[in-house]
């Protein structure tokens, strides 16, 4: 478990999930947490420049730079977080939360999810399934963690992910 500072300003948190269909529900997150005190990683900008072009583009993403560039600079982002929390309604998260997700798990990040994910190849426990007011609270107090790969919710598939073990 991590005991964060009782600073909640000094916790810094991503959200993710899928900015094309989801982003104004992102933001009404971002305000929770933020109106919590905590530090959002991301999304860091507000806008949504062209929701039409495949990979979507924030007000915050330099123009010059590739899909893959802006995506790396997401991922930094994310991976500087304290707790990353997916907004997922209705379960739905898409492949590139999906490997957001999986770039969390695998940096041993706390991960919460708004719903349980129905894309996601991976047992989330329902202790990392919460509202946006729960997330930020939770983290606020200091309790967010990490699943252990090793307790009786984890899967193999989760287990072999963290843990370096198999595959194919």
């Amino acid at each position: 478990m991590v005991k964060a500072s009782h600073d909640p300003r000094l916790v810094q948190v991503a959200l993710i999930g899928s900015f094309r269909q989801h982003f104004a529900t992102i933001l009404d997150v971002r305000r929770c947490c933020e109106d919590r005190g905590l530090s959002v990683t991301t999304p860091a900008g507000t806008n949504v420049l062209d929701d039409t072009v495949a990979f979507v583009r924030l007000d915050c993403d330099d123009t010059a730079l590739e899909d893959p560039a802006v995506q790396s600079v997401a991922t930094r982002r994310i991976l500087d977080a304290d707790a990353v929390y997916v907004v997922a309604p209705a379960g739905y998260i898409g492949k590139t939360t999906s490997y957001e997700v999986g770039r969390a798990v695998q940096a041993r990040k706390p991960v919460y999810f708004s719903e349980a994910p129905q894309d996601l190849p991976v047992a989330v426990p329902t202790t990392h399934i919460m509202t946006a007011p729960d997330f930020a609270a939770h983290v606020t107090a200091g309790l967010h963690h990490w699943w252990n790969p090793d307790a009786p919710e984890a899967t193999p598939f989760g287990t072999a992910l963290t843990m370096k073990a198999g595959g194919r």
